[in-house]
């Protein structure tokens, strides 16, 4: 009866190489890992109740053959400052739906879920829910080998849950040296190198329904909590930067320009993205607002913004109020 936690704290590995099942008795396997170490489950025909918890280090699932069925899976909320949680569903070896397909997974802050894709052959891989609960958590899609000839992988969230105050950072591919952390191949296509995520509902909608005049303002295509990132936005190839093509360009992708240039010549459906310095003494209104590099609006105006969103990718000053439009207030920046 109870809980029985298998257990790894601090540095190191652990190789889980056999059955992981709940007890004849109704008692139930719970699976812990923390302090900076590794566990790797390499699993035959697993099945447990009890939660997997990863608060610090790194779990992979690789070898098995089947899909490890358990119910919920947490990550992050270390303790540690600037300590990652990271998960990863490794089909570099073999391609396999590791997880079961309703499985509910939870981040809570700094932690990764990656899919490692195959070389040869495309992965496709379905969880159940994912949560972004609390700070910043990231997933990742990217080949087997971070390079551009990888296969491509796609991860599949059957319902993403995005609760108030949690950022989603976003990334997949492989372009040259970048490998996993590249974030322009993300949902530009199909075919090798490139890489995608995809929600077939966004609490409990469509995905479209999430966009803000063309973003998603809590999803951030970005390498990591620190990197520099961009808005996304929804297309039939899952979540893609928005305005962006797969080598960093600003690019229409095919529809209206994506970009306003300045402050002043927005409205408030346009995504302005900034590249000089600006003043704003009046009321401004717009949907979002991205500056370019260093940049500094000045001004003792309001910039109201009716997607309540900003990215600065790089260091920046603004001086006027900031308005958000009843929303909830996002101002994501690169390592400041």
């Amino acid at each position: 009866d109870g809980t029985k936690t298998l257990l790894a704290s601090g540095p190191g590995v652990v190789a889980i190489r056999g059955v992981v099942a709940d007890g004849d008795g109704g008692g139930k396997v719970a699976l812990t890992n923390s302090g900076g170490g590794y566990m790797n489950l390499e699993y035959y025909a697993s099945t447990f109740s009890g939660p997997i918890t990863n608060s610090g280090g790194s779990m992979s699932l690789v070898y098995g053959a089947t899909a490890l069925n358990v119910g919920n899976i947490y990550l992050g909320g270390s303790e540690t400052l600037n300590q990652t949680s990271s998960f990863v569903l490794r089909n570099d070896t073999s391609n396999v739906q590791r997880l079961n397909s309703n499985v509910s997974i939870t981040g809570l802050g700094r932690s990764y879920l990656d899919l490692r894709g195959n070389a040869a052959e495309s992965s496709t891989v379905t969880i159940g829910t994912y949560t972004p609960e609390l700070g910043v958590d990231i997933i990742r899609s990217y080949g087997a080998n971070g390079a551009a000839t990888d296969a491509m992988p796609v991860l599949t969230i059957s319902n993403l849950i995005r609760p108030d105050g949690g950022i989603l950072n976003l990334a997949g591919g492989a372009v040259s040296s970048e490998g996993r952390q590249a974030k322009y191949n993300l949902g530009q296509g199909s075919g090798a190198g490139y890489a995608q995520i995809k929600a077939t509902q966004i609490n409990g909608a469509a995905p479209e329904d999430a966009m803000v005049n063309g973003i998603i303002p809590w999803a951030i295509a970005a390498a990591g909590p620190s990197g520099s990132g961009n808005f996304t936005t929804y297309t039939e190839n899952g979540f893609k930067p928005y305005g962006f093509d797969a080598t960093g360009a600003v690019d229409d992708n095919g529809g209206t320009e994506p970009f306003v240039a300045t402050i002043a010549a927005g409205t408030s459906t346009s995504n302005v993205r900034i590249t000089a310095d600006e003043t704003v003494d009046g009321t401004a209104t717009i949907n979002s607002l991205t500056l370019n590099g260093s940049r500094t609006i000045d001004g003792s105006g309001t910039i109201q913004l009716t997607s309540g969103a900003m990215i600065s990718e790089s260091y920046g000053n603004i001086y006027p109020d900031l308005d958000f439009q009843g929303r909830e207030g996002i101002v994501y920046t690169a390592n400041n």
